[in-house]
């Protein structure tokens, strides 16, 4: 039998970048996080199963080859689970790169000009946008999170994306 080791689930690197600026009231707060050089595996768990009494599959699987779909990037579909399937015959199809950036914190805010505010007898009036799991650029599947853990089977709550606007008064 022909093995080959095809990468790790552990990252090469992981990494982070701060940054912001503010200029005439506005400002702007970026932090970015990512791993990069690691190996995700595909379980059919996280595709879903075919088959009659197995739960409902992902869309993703409607792309599979046929042969009236000779061109997809998706391999035949069998409900025998002998063949082309991640779990009981891994081969190399179902290990992506799951190299990742994420934009973990975005906040935007404005502050009105203090001689507005002061007449009001405020210190601060801020205005402001603030979003956390924003974005995430990765070569694996879109709708896989790649910080699930090893040998995941799907049953992991996603991280989760938040956005919330709010002002603020300092008196």
């Amino acid at each position: 039998m022909d093995r080959s080791y095809l990468g790790s689930s552990f990252p090469i690197a992981t990494f982070g970048l701060n940054a912001g600026f503010e200029w005439k009231g506005l400002d702007m707060n970026l932090f970015f996080q990512g791993a990069a050089g690691m190996k995700g595996f595909l379980s059919f768990e996280l595709l879903g199963y075919p088959g009659d009494n197995v739960g409902k599959a992902t869309s993703i699987l409607l792309d599979a080859w046929t042969p009236e779909n000779p061109s997809t990037t998706f391999p035949r579909l069998w409900s025998s689970y002998t063949q082309n399937e991640g779990n009981s015959n891994p081969s190399s199809f179902w290990v992506r790169n799951s190299s990742y950036v994420r934009l973990k914190n975005m906040q935007v805010g404005y502050s009105l000009p203090s001689i507005w505010v002061n007449k009001l007898g405020i210190n601060n009036l801020r205005f402001y946008y603030s979003g956390q799991n924003i974005l995430t650029f990765t070569s694996f599947y879109d709708w896989v999170d790649p910080e699930i853990p090893e040998k995941e089977t799907g049953r992991t709550y996603p991280q989760v994306v938040t956005n919330t606007i709010g002002v603020s008064v300092v008196f």
